[in-house]
């Protein structure tokens, strides 16, 4: 017969392993904002390229 600290031991083991394979939320979530900015900033640098160029 399984004493009350050997039940309490296997459910905290049990819960540690269960929580292991979880990742914690972290309120994280994705944005293409960054990459819009960026891609905004090459065409207006390839466009005042294209314009010193043009006044050479």
């Amino acid at each position: 017969m399984p004493t009350k600290q050997s039940n309490l031991v296997s459910s905290k083991a049990d819960h540690n392993s269960a929580s292991a394979n979880t990742l914690p939320e972290t309120g994280e979530k994705k944005s293409n904002l960054g990459v819009i900015g960026l891609s905004l900033a090459a065409v207006a640098g390839l466009m005042g390229l294209a314009i010193k160029k043009r006044k050479n």
